[in-house]
């Protein structure tokens, strides 16, 4: 099986990117879904079809599905009886917090919630109800915001479980008794209404444990470098190329794979007028900088096709300007470019340098940023919040890995 994430700025064309890997990729004969995350759905308006919550086939071996939350929830919470009284558990807490007649979808579908379904129901093609079926999935995720909120859910959830959970559940089990004996004492109202909040159950605890292991479940498969990659996709606009640096930097952060830059509607040789031009100069130049800032990382480049990429007939169209003869399937580079990692106290960022000389290397802070350059080879790397305040302890060349130290925080 091969999984393969697409995600990009909103705008940039991400949608029509993987409608063209998946369409190519059913092409060769391989049974192949592609998935859209995100809440905005345009798969459908790609295809020029209907798409819902279910796989529907739209070409020879291709199937396209649309995640509805509600439905996704309304199965999970409500049609699984062994999530029944989780769900009752949230339901009891919204009335005590005073939220009359809210429904449980309304109540189910807080911030993060969707992310938690979409990336859980990533599972059901690997170990559930479609195991089996397909031999690629593509997931057209949500704009790089979301995907960073929903790629980090899986590493944050961890450090809740291990930090928070055991003291949050060892305090509801001595809070039971308390809350029970105090509920019938003459105290002011705001206590009293206090003694009769609702703590969760042994069961709703299970529950939270049970997602937690779905969760480390997804994480495993989604950072398998040997199954699944990340493939950004911009245009050659500044603010798109900012943005998808720091997405660069945060996917490698939580450990996936990138494995290929997708650049995207290029203006063509053939735009006549001044106006192009314009356009074509300003592109040549961010092209140069993309070069250098993801550099090792193959960039697979389509131009602006001559009209709206809408149905089969665009789609193959942009699969063959983007992967040419090129199988979309495959890795396109296996290694992490970047790693971050944390030992006897110091934050490493190690970076991976091919066929640099020790002697040609020179090194640079500027900012939030790290500028290496070999020769009149440049690489900017763009460094997450938390490092960008660290000063650099030292830096050491280990065959083709670039290890950056840290200093640790003084106390």
């Amino acid at each position: 099986m091969r999984v393969v994430l697409y995600t990009g700025k909103g705008g940039v064309g991400k949608t029509s990117i993987a409608a063209s890997h998946a369409l190519r990729s059913a092409g060769q004969g391989l049974r192949t879904v592609i998935l859209s995350t995100d809440s905005a759905h345009s798969l459908s308006d790609c295809f020029d079809l209907g798409l819902g919550n279910e796989p529907r086939l739209i070409a020879p071996n291709l199937w396209g599905q649309e995640l509805n939350i509600y439905q996704e929830i309304d199965k999970r919470f409500y049609q699984e009886r062994r999530w029944g009284e989780a769900a009752d558990y949230l339901r009891e807490l919204a009335r005590w917090l005073g939220m009359e007649e809210v429904v449980a979808e309304e109540v189910m579908v807080l911030p993060g919630v969707e992310e938690v379904s979409n990336l859980l129901y990533i599972r059901n093609y690997t170990e559930g109800v479609y195991k089996g079926n397909y031999d690629v999935i593509v997931v057209d995720c949500a704009p790089t915001g979301e995907t960073l909120r929903l790629l980090s859910l899986p590493e944050t959830f961890r450090w809740w479980m291990e930090k928070v959970y055991p003291f949050f559940k060892r305090a509801t089990l001595w809070s039971r008794p308390v809350l029970k004996s105090t509920s019938h004492l003459p105290l002011p109202g705001e206590a009293k209404r206090f003694t009769k909040l609702p703590l969760p159950s042994d069961e709703v605890f299970r529950v939270g444990e049970e997602i937690f292991e779905e969760f480390r479940r997804v994480a495993s498969l989604l950072t398998d470098p040997r199954l699944t990659s990340v493939r950004l996709v911009l245009t050659p606009e500044k603010m798109v190329i900012d943005e998808s640096r720091r997405t660069f930097t945060y996917l490698n952060l939580y450990g996936y794979l990138v494995d290929a830059i997708i650049l995207n509607r290029l203006i063509p040789q053939e735009g006549s007028g001044e106006y192009f031009r314009r356009w074509r100069e300003n592109q040549e130049v961010n092209v140069q900088k993309i070069g250098e800032y993801f550099s090792p990382l193959p960039i697979l480049s389509s131009h602006l096709l001559p009209c709206e990429v809408v149905g089969k007939e665009m789609i193959e169209m942009l699969g063959r300007e983007v992967f040419s003869e090129l199988d979309p399937d495959q890795f396109f580079f296996q290694r992490k470019t970047q790693e971050i990692y944390k030992l006897d106290g110091y934050y490493t960022l190690s970076l991976t340098l091919p066929l640099v000389d020790r002697g040609n290397l020179s090194l640079k802070r500027d900012g939030e940023e790290i500028i290496a350059q070999v020769g009149c080879i440049r690489r900017n790397i763009l460094l997450p919040a938390f490092l960008s305040s660290l000063e650099i302890e030292n830096a050491r060349l280990d065959g083709d890995r670039l290890d950056i130290k840290f200093k640790r925080r003084q106390k």
